[in-house]
């Protein structure tokens, strides 16, 4: 009986040894716009915000915006100030304020904006073998992770600016 509540006791110990737990990594990129419709000439603010569910340790973006029919211009913006953490369909993520964007619309249309992609390296520390190695201070090593993300595909409709008749403009003293 001892003998056999030895062996279950020392198989329970060395089963998290046995399991290799590896973590998969949600990583994947949003665009924002401060409006849906913008009229010709007008600015709009694009931000390109980078979510994982683990902390960034590395990103590389692989690809140039350009813009067909606007001007773009890159805010100048510090991307470790803009380090947080957000909730996203009810899960925490890690994000970071990648690069924002003012883009002025020159012809009536739609405006594709293009598609970014993402390289990035993420660390997690290993999980100790056992709990006495826990206990005595192990070093646990890091796994070094890599993902990529792009994101989708977004537009912008852009409108013709509405006339104003010629009492709005005497109104404003725009003549």
């Amino acid at each position: 009986m001892k003998r056999t509540l030895f062996i279950l006791a020392s198989i329970l110990f060395c089963l998290p040894s046995l399991t290799k737990e590896k973590k998969e990594v949600q990583f994947f990129v949003r665009t924002f716009c401060d409006k849906k419709e913008v009229y010709q000439g007008d600015s709009i603010l694009v931000s390109y915000i980078l979510f994982a569910n683990m902390p960034f340790t590395q990103v590389e973006c692989k690809t140039k915006m350009k813009v067909k029919n606007a001007r773009s211009r890159a805010l100048n913006i510090n991307r470790h100030n803009t380090l947080s953490r957000s909730l996203e369909k009810g899960r925490p993520y890690y994000t970071i304020v990648w690069e924002q964007y003012v883009i002025v619309p020159l012809d009536t249309g739609i405006i594709k904006l293009p598609e970014l992609h993402f390289d990035a390296t993420f660390n997690m520390h290993q999980t100790p073998r056992s709990p006495f190695e826990s206990f005595f201070g192990n070093h646990t090593p890091t796994i070094t992770i890599k993902a990529t993300a792009k994101n989708e595909l977004h537009t912008l409709q852009v409108l013709e600016k509405p006339r104003r008749t010629t009492r709005e403009l005497i109104r404003e003293g725009g003549i």
